[in-house]
């Protein structure tokens, strides 16, 4: 295998997987594509002593080691803080700190096996490499479990980053190892174009087509009472661009559902995708932040209705204020897509106060079950 023309494909693949990002992150404007984006961009320039020899270019190959080793580090630490933002669009501090702690440490590190003592190259990179496949492998899992879009092109690019993550863990041992060089860069440059071809499915072909109707009510509207929930779920769950917030059987819900439906289980019993068609999510009732931002994600690829019949429980779990909150700024979202939204509220399980509120929120209060 030609080890000059391995080297120039991996080259090509971290520049178009930056073109790709880059683009995503302009059109999308959102912080996880921002970071995904400055990770390519790291990739992209690399000091790797290796790449730069293959390219006819010098540095000194203890200083483009060191710096190798900085951007590494720089790409693990991005990478989870990407993968805060998938599931969640507001992490805690306390959790975005995590990422930077490690990303510090490795830092140090670096400084001190370069500056203080000189170790075998093992132990110099293991370090700032654990912390880049740790942040590409946690990236790469967050997609599949938290993106509720569940495409191929999202599932590619997430497994390439997986795999990737995993080739380079063994960076540390295997690149010292001639005969294996050529072939794991030659792996590696595999996984970064599927990362890009993934990366530009999600780009440009998003899971669901829009599917607006010409007719379709932009405004809210509360239903109840709850005998009227089961023919409500199914004239809703025929749609093909339904999100369905529910604590339903699910068993019964899969005989009523159009296959491009997406379910969002209310439980406590378990997390994250449970079924691929129709896609169906478990879900806490108390990570409502997490619900909102996926429902959010969902209707910006083309989903137009929103029914939820959990709103007691919900209230039960988070207290009716943040309960209510949570309503307030789905409301927002789906007016903003030109969507529908049904609440179906049990009155019997609310004060007159609270009905009240939701009534001047939403919408009419109506009795009847068909829209």
């Amino acid at each position: 295998m030609n080890i000059d023309i391995v080297y120039y494909l991996n080259i090509t693949s971290r520049f178009a997987l930056l073109a790709v990002t880059a683009y995503k992150a302009h059109t999308e404007r959102k912080i996880e594509w921002m970071y995904i984006c400055l990770m390519s961009a790291l990739a992209a320039f690399t000091p790797e002593p290796f790449l730069l020899k293959s390219l006819g270019l010098h540095l000194n190959e203890k200083v483009a080691h060191a710096l190798d080793m900085v951007g590494s580090m720089f790409q693990g630490v991005l990478a989870m803080l990407a993968a805060l933002y998938v599931k969640d669009a507001s992490p805690p501090v306390e959790k975005r700190a995590i990422p930077v702690i490690l990303g510090t440490l490795a830092y140090l590190w670096i400084v001190v096996t370069n500056a203080i003592f000189n170790p075998s190259f093992i132990l110099k990179t293991a370090v700032p490499v654990a912390v880049y496949s740790l942040g590409y492998a946690y990236l790469g899992y967050t997609i599949l479990k938290y993106s509720p879009l569940g495409s191929f092109a999202s599932r590619l690019f997430a497994y390439s980053m997986i795999l990737l993550a995993l080739l380079n863990a063994t960076y540390p041992y295997t690149v010292t190892l001639e005969w294996f060089r050529s072939y794991g860069f030659a792996l590696g440059t595999l996984l970064r174009y599927a990362m890009t071809v993934g990366a530009f499915g999600v780009a440009f072909w998003p899971s669901v087509e829009a599917t607006h109707a010409q007719n379709a009510s932009r405004g809210t509207v509360v239903v109840t009472p709850p005998e009227g929930f089961k023919l409500l779920i199914e004239e809703i769950g025929k749609k093909r661009s339904s999100i369905l917030v529910t604590r339903n059987d699910l068993r019964q819900l899969e005989l009523i559902l159009n296959s491009s439906a997406m379910v969002f289980w209310i439980t406590r019993v378990t997390d994250g995708e449970l079924k691929k068609k129709p896609h169906i999510y478990a879900i806490s009732p108390t990570r409502l932040g997490i619900l909102l931002d996926l429902i959010a994600r969902a209707l910006e690829a083309g989903y137009n209705t929103v029914y939820i019949d959990s709103i007691e429980y919900l209230i039960l779990e988070n207290g009716f204020n943040t309960v209510l909150r949570f309503l307030l700024s789905l409301k927002d979202w789906v007016t903003a897509k030109g969507g529908e939204l049904v609440l179906c509220v049990d009155p019997t399980a609310l004060d007159e106060k609270q009905l009240k509120i939701l009534e001047r929120e939403f919408g009419e209060i109506r009795g009847q079950a068909s829209l």
